[in-house]
């Protein structure tokens, strides 16, 4: 039982509010039965929080049944479907249960209510359904639903015939034959998309027999059908490229749609499937129809004064009728005659940035607000395209090829300048990293000098890189979920033995160390690992030699540093034969630490010694530093008389708060991009002593090659955030070369970037086996 719970589907989440009673049984059983509409209401919004937070009320399902069901309040009705898709329908050996039968009745009579969307909604809720006992009455109604006047009720009528179809073939075995005939005579957009969408995963030769029939008025479809129309030809033309010719024309004439997001897909597709050159400049004009006029500095700042004219301005006749074709219900089109109002002064002047902002062209917006890493991608997408664009025209000779290939790249060139110059204006809301800028220059400086090598790196090598790194991802994402089975079966079962302490033989207890640092260490993640650990993981690190042998007073301490406290556990020993009265260990912090309370004065016998503990508050991910003294009075001086012991400082090592964490590549650049705090060091040993983590993949650091870059990152027990990217290098022709380099720190405060830096930096000293060559 608990295995088929394990496997039960995860439904809606529903908020519950946090003043929610729990109300009983028997409350629920009355509302439900003797309550009005908006009464059943509340009782049936309670019944379905407490059957998705695992309450069982199987008496209620035959209340909801009579006194519920019936009901005609599309509020009620809504709310029942909700509750059939959560409820259980089956017995526990599987077997459907009796009381079904009369909600299938109900599910039959909604699928032929003559409000379209009860029927709508009733046919999105058979998509979930997992059973097809309940199903199969319903497929009737549900194939006269295709017929039904309204377009809401025949395009979910088509999602659920495809669903049903993909999960219960042998409910509606003819269901391709049925979708394609349907497409033949539909004329609503949202129903043909549909329609055409089952069709191209359930039988793509009707797909592209509907396609080839209607291949000349594809630019007449709406947005969303020529979406997938696109989706379409790319699959074929990759499987089979024979069919390329078929299609590549339907693309070029999509190129003129006027959808940005079908523009865009037919420009990636047909860059992707043909290598003609007028396929590399229609594409490129596409991109350049996007950013705009160019420059684009230029043509900001003429838009910031106001020097040309608005597009309502150009039209000379504001008062001539315009014809508006629009599309009603039912599929047909109606013709609306609409007069253009003129504007107002206070619309004029309170929506200008407005205007301006939707008058912008998609591309040349996202360099607006800021987001110059697509500019970088459009940087090397054109660098791509104009090496291909060279590579197809400039190979047949002839002085009139080599001016065309020239135009290309330059203008490709004059669109990257401009790029750059735009992020570095000051105009768009964010300036352009540096990151982002250097990845532009880059393009430029291949562009101008257009060696066959780097060609061969761009064109091919990246690709091959950018396969490599989606397979190594796909491994790791297998290797992460084999490891969370491997967590899950080691998981201590529900009728393991509970271990109590008080119950425990002394001998248990003395072996099992200090269990409430295991247990909080273990809830942290932050357990050390048994085997392997060094000098430095052991507890005598962890003690600190306050004052000398030769001090009257001698002190160490342990530093026990727990999630956000640190308790210095002082051993303080008179080595005199003098009596201390009032002995006392004044201490003080420096950086985001606080002693939470002062150490009560002690009095030391001859010889004697004591233990004092010490509690510091701990706010930040930041190196600290404990300092004082020890301040006694001896027993035979006068009470005016103090001696005082200087104590050395006890630095806290920010490694006691950082453990390994994993981000994705884009929280990873967003953070990078947010972070102000920079520092910059030089090391040969990688994150041996940073705790932290690698979030390139091994395979990107593997094989013979001079250079190597990784991303680093981890997090603090308080939720802040490091990262660091590794750059290093060597001489692969000198062996015996040092190897140069360095690693960038980012954090979200500076002490946290600082106090890393210093551990690298120490870390370097006390295990750099070869010299570290760093630039000035």
């Amino acid at each position: 039982m608990a295995q088929v719970l394990s496997e039960m589907p995860s439904y809606t989440l529903i908020h519950v509010p946090s003043d929610f009673e729990v109300p009983s049984e028997q409350q629920l059983r009355t509302d439900l039965e003797k309550g009005d509409t908006k009464t059943k209401i509340q009782a049936l919004k309670k019944t379905i929080q407490l059957i998705l937070n695992g309450e069982k009320l199987p008496n209620l399902l035959m209340v909801i049944i009579r006194f519920v069901l019936p009901s005609q309040d599309h509020t009620l009705k809504k709310l029942l479907l909700i509750f059939w898709e959560i409820c259980p329908k089956t017995y526990s050996d599987g077997k459907l249960m009796q009381e079904m039968i009369l909600v299938c009745d109900a599910y039959r009579k909604d699928l032929q209510h003559p409000n379209e969307f009860i029927r709508g909604s009733t046919l999105r809720f058979l998509c979930k359904l997992k059973e097809p006992e309940l199903l199969e009455p319903l497929m009737p109604t549900i194939r006269s639903c295709l017929e039904h006047r309204h377009s809401y009720v025949r395009r979910n009528a088509i999602m659920a015939i495809f669903t049903i179809f993909k999960n219960f073939d042998f409910l509606i075995p003819d269901a391709p034959e049925l979708i394609a005939n349907f497409l033949e005579s539909e004329q609503d957009m949202s129903c043909k998309r549909n329609a055409f969408m089952m069709l191209i995963h359930a039988d793509q030769d009707r797909a592209l027999n509907y396609l080839s029939s209607c291949l000349e008025q594809v630019h007449n479809f709406g947005d969303i059908l020529q979406l997938v129309i696109v989706e379409l030809i790319y699959k074929v033309c990759l499987a089979n490229p024979s069919e390329r010719s078929r299609f590549i024309r339907c693309i070029y004439n999509l190129l003129n749609s006027s959808s940005a997001s079908v523009r865009y897909e037919a420009a990636g597709t047909l860059v992707t499937l043909s290598t003609a050159p007028t396929a590399v400049k229609a594409v490129m004009s596409e991109v350049r129809q996007s950013l705009g006029e160019i420059p684009m500095v230029e043509d900001e700042m003429r838009k910031a004064a106001g020097d040309e004219p608005m597009p309502d301005e150009s039209v000379t006749n504001t008062n001539a009728p315009t014809q508006q074709k629009l599309v009603t219900a039912d599929g047909t089109y109606a013709t609306q005659s609409a007069f253009s109002a003129p504007a107002t002064g206070s619309g004029s002047s309170g929506g200008g940035k407005g205007d301006k902002k939707s008058d912008r062209p998609p591309l040349r917006g996202y360099l607006m607000d800021g987001d110059f890493f697509i500019a970088a991608s459009i940087a090397t997408i054109l660098t791509k395209l104009c090496l291909r664009y060279t590579e197809a025209v400039g190979g047949r000779g002839g002085q009139g090829e080599a001016k065309k290939c020239n135009r290309f790249t330059g203008e490709t060139m004059l669109v990257l300048a401009s790029m750059l110059h735009l992020g570095r204006s000051g105009l768009p809301e964010k300036k352009i990293t540096e990151d982002d800028a250097d990845r532009i220059c880059l393009c430029l400086k291949v562009l101008s000098e257009q060696s066959p090598e780097v060609a061969e790196v761009f064109q091919k090598d990246c690709r091959s890189a950018l396969l490599g790194m989606i397979e190594a991802r796909s491994e790791i994402e297998v290797e992460e979920k084999n490891a969370k089975k491997v967590a899950a079966a080691a998981a201590i079962q529900a009728d393991s033995p509970i271990k109590f302490m008080q119950l425990s033989k002394g001998q248990e207890m003395s072996a099992a160390g200090d269990i409430f640092e295991m247990g909080l260490s273990q809830a942290l993640g932050t357990a050390k690992k048994e085997g392997g650990a060094d000098f430095s993981s052991s507890k005598l690190s962890k003690i600190t030699q306050l004052t000398g042998f030769s001090d009257p007073v001698y002190a160490e301490a342990y530093v026990n540093v727990n999630q956000f406290d640190i308790v210095l556990d002082v051993l303080i020993v008179n080595q005199t034969t003098d009596t201390l009265q009032n002995c006392t260990l004044e201490l003080a912090t420096l950086g985001d630490l606080k002693l939470v309370e002062r150490p009560q004065p002690v009095v030391l016998g001859p010889m004697d010694f004591c233990s004092i503990k010490a509690n510091v508050k701990v706010t930040s991910t930041e190196n600290g530093i404990i300092f004082g003294n020890i301040v006694y009075d001896c027993g035979n001086a006068s009470s005016a008389d103090r001696n005082v012991v200087v104590l050395n400082d006890v630095h806290i090592d920010i490694m006691d708060y950082i453990v390994p964490a994993t981000c994705t590549d884009n929280e990873f650049r967003s953070m990078w991009a947010e972070f102000e705090w920079e520092n910059k060091d030089y090391l040969q040993v990688l994150l041996k002593n940073t705790n932290m983590k690698s979030l390139t993949p091994q395979k990107a650091l593997l094989g013979e090659c001079g250079f190597m870059a990784a991303n680093l990152y981890a997090k603090s027990i308080f939720g802040e955030d490091a990262l660091a990217n590794v750059s290093l290098e060597k001489n692969l022709q000198k062996p015996d070369s040092p190897v140069t380099g360095h690693i960038r720190i980012r954090a979200k405060s500076q002490g946290m970037a600082l106090s890393l830096g210093d551990k690298i930096n120490t870390s370097q000293k006390t295990r750099a086996k070869k010299p570290i060559v760093t630039a000035n």
